[in-house]
């Protein structure tokens, strides 16, 4: 952020949706320091109004928060028209997460426990395959 409060748009902005309050700013904390903005979402049910807002360059879902699952939300945001091309990257412990990102058009996944830089990586060729 500059001295004003905005959000220095060179940098990309990465939504990351989970139900994990010390994972969300960990994250949130790291990420920053690797390079990018990054928009938290403690629990799904608003990310697909802020994602139609914010215009994230990628998002970051867990599969399953409370109250919340993320083979749905990732359903609704690439039938949503405004929202059908920011790529989705799903976070899990679940052992079959390659299958359940191509059924439900995740554009990648992420096993649970991750690394920082593991996530820098995925986002990076998330963001240069978007721009080939």
């Amino acid at each position: 952020m500059d001295s004003e409060g905005n959000h220095n748009t060179n940098r990309p902005l990465v939504m990351f949706a989970d139900d994990d309050p010390d994972l969300l700013r960990l994250a949130k904390m790291r990420l920053t320091t690797e390079g990018f903005n990054v928009k938290l979402c403690p629990n799904g049910e608003n990310i697909i109004p802020m994602a139609a807002s914010e215009k994230p360059d990628v998002i970051l879902l867990d599969l399953k928060m409370d109250n919340t699952d993320g083979r749905d939300i990732c359903l609704s945001l690439k039938a949503d028209k405004r929202t059908t091309d920011i790529p989705v990257i799903f976070i899990s412990a679940n052992n079959d997460l390659e299958n359940i990102a191509r059924l439900y058009g995740a554009d990648g996944f992420i096993h649970k426990p991750f690394s920082i830089h593991s996530i820098k990586e995925k986002i990076e060729g998330m963001l240069s395959a978007g721009a080939a």
